[in-house]
C-alpha cells in the first residue's frame, strides 16, 4: 500500500539495425530522456566522455580488435557497439545523430510501468484476498524523439505508436503465459477476492486493475 515510484526510459541508439549495448547488455546512453541533457553526446553531436561510456568504448574496441576474445566466462558476443560508434567516440570533432528505439530500460527490457503482483510462466496459482491501495506512478512524459519502439511480444502491428511507451502505466495484478494446476485436487488457477483501490498516473496510457494476457 502507498506505493510511489517511477520508470526511467532509456533511449537506445540503433546502428545497423542493432541496439548499441555493451558486453554486459547495458545500453550505451547518449542522452537523458527527461530533458535531452547530454550523457555521452554533446549538443553538437560530438562525443562526451564519462567514466561509464569511456569504459564501454574501450571494451568494445578491444573486442572488435580481438584483444578480448569471447569465451563461456566472458560472453563478449553480447557487445554490439560497432566500429561506427567507436570511431565517432575516438574523434574530437566527428558528429553523430542517433536514431533512438524507445520504451526500454537500461538493459533494453520493455518498459512495463508499475506492476504490483506479477505471475508469468506458471502452472497453477492462486491470487486471493490481497488489498492493493494508493499506487502512484510518478514517471515523467515519454521521450518523443523515437525512430521506433521496443514492442515486446504483446503488441500487434496495428497498435498505435502512442501506446507503445508503457513506463507510466499501472497494473495491479498481471498474469501471462500461465495455465491451470496439473493436479487432480485443483482445476483452474484463480484470481479472486482482491481489492484494488486508488491508482493514479498523470502520464499513464493505461491503468489496469487485473491484466490477464493468457488463459488461466
Amino acid at each position: 500500500n502507498n506505493i510511489k515510484c517511477w520508470v526511467n526510459e532509456i533511449p537506445a541508439a540503433i546502428e545497423n539495425n542493432k541496439v548499441m549495448n555493451d558486453a554486459r547488455g547495458s545500453v550505451l546512453q547518449f542522452i537523458r530522456s527527461t530533458d535531452n541533457a547530454p550523457i555521452a553526446m554533446e549538443s553538437d553531436g560530438t562525443y562526451k566522455g564519462n567514466v561509464v561510456a569511456d569504459m564501454q568504448m574501450m571494451v568494445a574496441k578491444a573486442i572488435n580488435e580481438d584483444v578480448i576474445e569471447d569465451s563461456a566466462q566472458l560472453q563478449t558476443v553480447v557487445n554490439s557497439i560497432d566500429e561506427t560508434i567507436i570511431g565517432w567516440a575516438s574523434s574530437s570533432n566527428l558528429t553523430y545523430q542517433p536514431k533512438y528505439r524507445c520504451n526500454g530500460d537500461s538493459m533494453h527490457h520493455v518498459n512495463k510501468g508499475i506492476t504490483v503482483i506479477r505471475v508469468d510462466d506458471t502452472v497453477g496459482f492462486r491470487i486471493e484476498d490481497n488489498v492493493i491501495t494508493s499506487v502512484s506512478n510518478l514517471s515523467p512524459s515519454a521521450f518523443d524523439n523515437c525512430f521506433d519502439y521496443n514492442r515486446g511480444t504483446h503488441f500487434r502491428a496495428e497498435d498505435e505508436q502512442s501506446n507503445l511507451q508503457q513506463g507510466s502505466n499501472i497494473r495491479g495484478v498481471s498474469v501471462a503465459a500461465v495455465s491451470g494446476f496439473h493436479d487432480d485436487n485443483y482445476d483452474r488457477s484463480l484470481i479472486t477476492g482482491n481489492k484494488l483501490i486508488d491508482f493514479s498516473s498523470i502520464n499513464g496510457k493505461a491503468i489496469v486493475g487485473i491484466d490477464v494476457q493468457n488463459r488461466c
